[in-house]
C-alpha cells in the first residue's frame, strides 16, 4: 500500500504576495516497528541455541550412559575369553545355529561383542545419539578384537608346542619299547626315533633356534643330546632285561661311530649295565669299541 506523507510543520513562501505550503514527510514506524523485531529476532535466535545447546547435552549423556554400559557387557566377554587357556581358547565348539559350522572361541566372543553393539545401537532415542554411541563404541570394539587376536594366537602357539611335546615323548617311548628291532633302518624303532628328531626340529625352528649349517645354536644341540640321551638309556635297559650284551655292545659302537654318542656316554652306559650284571665287562667293551 502507498504511504500518505503526514504533513507536521508549514513553511512559508512569499511569492507575490501568496503564502505558498510545502509537505514535510516523516515515517511514523521507523524507530519502533523495525528494532522490535530485531530485537524479537535475536531473541528467537538465542532461545534456539540454548535450546540446541541443550539437546546437544541431553543427546551426548545419552550415549556415554550407553556407551559405559556397552563397555562393560564386552569388557566383560573380553576378559572371559582371555581365561580360556590352551585347546579351550583354540579348537572349535558347536555352532548354537542348528546346521552351522563349528566355531572358534575366539569367534563365540566376538559374535557377543557384535551382538552386544547391535543391542545398544537399538536403545538410542534417535539418530545423533546412535551416531555418537556408535562412534565411541567401534573404538572398544576394535581394542577387544585385538586383545582376544593376540590372546588367541598366543594360545595357538602353546597348544601346538604342547600337542608336539606330546608326541615327541610318544615318539622317544615307541622307539624304546621296539629296541629290539633298532638294527633295521626301516624298524619302528628308527621310524619313531626319526619322527620325534623331526618334531623337535620343528619346535626349535618355531622358538628360532638354528638347527643347521656350520653353526647351529648351543640350545639345539643340547635338545638333541638330552633327546638321545633318554632314547639311549631306555634300549640299553630293554637289552638288558633279555641280557643281550652283545646287543649292547653293537648299540653303542653304531651309535658312537655315528656320532650319536659320545665317548663320555659310551662308558657311562657299559658303567650303568656293569652295576646292574657284575658279569659284564664294561671295560672290554668300552676298550673295544673306542679303539
Amino acid at each position: 500500500m502507498a504511504r500518505v506523507p503526514l504533513q507536521t510543520e508549514l513553511s512559508q513562501e512569499y511569492a507575490g504576495g501568496e503564502v505558498q505550503l510545502t509537505a514535510q514527510t516523516v515515517d511514523p514506524r521507523k524507530d519502533v516497528v523495525s528494532d522490535d523485531l530485531k530485537a524479537q529476532g535475536k531473541a528467537l535466535q538465542g532461545l534456539s541455541e540454548v535450546v540446541g545447546k541443550l539437546d546437544d547435552e541431553i543427546n551426548d549423556a545419552e550415549a556415554k550412559e550407553l556407551y559405559n554400559k556397552f563397555y562393560y557387557d564386552t569388557d566383560g566377554i573380553r576378559r572371559d575369553y582371555l581365561e580360556k587357556k590352551g585347546a579351550l581358547a583354540v579348537a572349535t565348539v558347536p555352532n548354537e545355529v542348528e546346521g552351522g559350522e563349528p566355531l572358534r572361541p575366539y569367534d563365540v566372543a566376538n559374535n557377543k561383542i557384535k551382538a552386544k553393539l547391535e543391542e545398544y545401537s537399538g536403545y538410542a532415542s534417535n539418530g545423533t545419539v546412535r551416531y555418537m554411541f556408535e562412534n565411541m563404541a567401534s573404538v572398544t570394539v576394535r581394542a577387544n578384537q585385538t586383545s582376544m587376536i593376540n590372546h588367541s594366537l598366543k594360545q595357538q602357539r602353546a597348544y601346538a608346542d604342547n600337542e608336539r611335546k606330546i608326541k615327541i615323548d610318544n615318539d622317544q617311548n615307541l622307539a624304546i619299547i621296539n629296541a629290539a628291532t633298532w638294527k633295521d633302518p626301516e624298524s619302528p624303532y628308527n621310524i619313531h626315533r626319526m619322527s620325534g628328531l623331526k618334531l623337535l626340529e620343528e619346535q626349535a625352528i618355531s622358538e628360532g633356534l638354528i638347527t643347521t649349517g656350520e653353526q647351529p645354536s648351543e640350545e639345539w644341540l643340547l635338545r638333541v643330546r638330552a633327546y638321545n640321551l633318554k632314547i639311549h638309556k631306555g634300549v640299553i635297559d630293554e637289552l638288558t632285561k633279555t641280557e643281550d650284551w652283545d646287543g649292547i655292545e653293537d648299540y653303542l659302537r653304531s651309535h658312537y661311530e655315528s656320532g650319536d654318542m659320545s665317548k663320555e656316554e659310551v662308558g657311562m652306559f657299559a658303567q650303568s649295565v656293569k652295576e646292574k650284571h657284575k658279569d659284564f665287562n664294561s671295560e672290554h667293551i668300552v676298550d673295544a669299541i673306542l679303539t
